[in-house]
């Protein structure tokens, strides 16, 4: 069971508005788990997103969304604008790693970067650390609205994965260890004229 707060104040400095949102889940003893997070929102002729963090201290998924996998989450994801676009980092922790199959979270750290700018987005320095291994990679993509909806094109990506335990991720699957890596590319046709 969680508690969800809101709070909102006009930003003295211009037009916009600070959101203030708070998720503390009861517990018996002990201290509560919690998500803050703090959203600055301009608002005038080019209203949006100003920025954004959100912090986590043992945090159940499950607690909010039932069909979400049972965490105990800690750390931060920051979102901020940068040149034409976004900056978005994440550092979080989950205490409790399980196997998917047991309604878990197979992972114990989350590091990661992504970049938008314009149509570019690009994924950089991930690293997935799970109960038993770790995965690392990068990708960018270029996406654009068209008639039939959202295009991906220019993709590219890398993902390397080192001591995976299989059954860390799915308690029934057979033993193994997983090494591997992937390199993949789709790059746009050329436009004909």
């Amino acid at each position: 069971e969680a508690q969800l707060g809101l709070t909102g104040r006009l930003d003295e400095a211009g037009p916009g508005l600070r959101l203030q949102a708070q998720a503390q889940q009861r517990v018996s003893t002990g201290v509560a788990p919690s998500l803050q997070a703090d959203v600055a929102v301009r608002g005038g002729d080019t209203p949006g997103i100003e920025q954004a963090d959100v912090r986590l201290k043992d945090f159940n998924l499950a607690a909010l969304w039932a069909a979400a996998p049972h965490t105990a989450l800690s750390g931060q994801v920051q979102a901020k604008p940068q040149g034409q676009g976004w900056a978005v980092q994440g550092d979080l922790r989950n205490a409790e790693p399980a196997p998917a199959d047991r309604g878990g979270l197979p992972i114990k750290r989350v590091q990661a970067r992504l970049q938008q700018d314009g149509e570019r987005w690009r994924l950089s320095e991930v690293q997935v650390d799970t109960a038993g291994g770790q995965v690392r990679g990068q990708a960018q993509v270029r996406v654009h609205p068209s008639d039939a909806g959202w295009q991906f094109s220019d993709w590219q990506g890398d993902v390397q994965w080192r001591q995976v335990q299989l059954q860390q991720w799915w308690a029934a699957a057979s033993p193994m260890t997983l090494d591997g890596e992937a390199d993949a590319r789709l790059l746009s046709a050329p436009e004909a004229s």
